[in-house]
């Protein structure tokens, strides 16, 4: 089963998913290590506002000083949350669901390539036991003629109920019957 190209083909499209995905995870890692830098940048930004505000209150700037200072740090501050709203943009455009969708199907995928491959098996190897069964009532009807049971098959063969139930009103066997 596993050399049918079928299945390689699922294989393939399987490995190929789990990498994209993989890829596409390392993307979205790298994009949130740059979410975290420029949030970390913006924490030093505040810590420099703190600085200057305590340096203001302990007489070692003065107002001036310290109104120039706080400026540039406010202009730091807005850019960094401007760079911020940019790197959580990317991180969020580049989650990826996209690829964890394609992994999803690429298994389902592969899941029904085998299913499939094996029900033809199995048709194939009912329509064998058919031809079998068929060959040994035709061989038992024979005998059965030359022992005098009957002009007819159903005087050496009754099948089951359970095979007239298949057979003549179309119902599944016993065990898969939904009753």
């Amino acid at each position: 089963m596993n050399n049918h190209p079928d299945i390689e083909r699922a294989a393939r499209d399987l490995a190929q998913a789990e990498a994209d995905l993989q890829d596409a995870r390392q993307r979205h890692a790298d994009l949130l290590a740059e979410v975290s830098a420029v949030e970390a940048r913006l924490q030093d930004v505040a810590a420099r506002r703190a600085k200057v505000r305590e340096d203001l209150a302990a007489g070692t700037l003065t107002d001036r000083e310290a109104g120039g200072l706080l400026a540039l740090v406010d202009e730091d501050a807005a850019d960094l949350r401007q760079l911020l709203a940019d790197a959580q943009a990317r991180a969020a455009t580049a989650a990826p669901m996209a690829e964890q969708n394609v992994l999803s199907l690429a298994k389902s995928a592969i899941e029904r390539t085998g299913r499939e491959i094996a029900f033809q098996a199995l048709h194939v190897r009912v329509v064998e036991l058919e031809q079998a069964f068929m060959q040994a009532l035709g061989t038992l009807y024979e005998q059965g003629q030359v022992l005098g049971r009957g002009r007819s098959l159903s005087g050496v063969y009754r099948p089951s109920n359970e095979m007239r139930l298949v057979l003549l009103h179309n119902q599944p066997p016993v065990g898969v019957r939904r009753e």
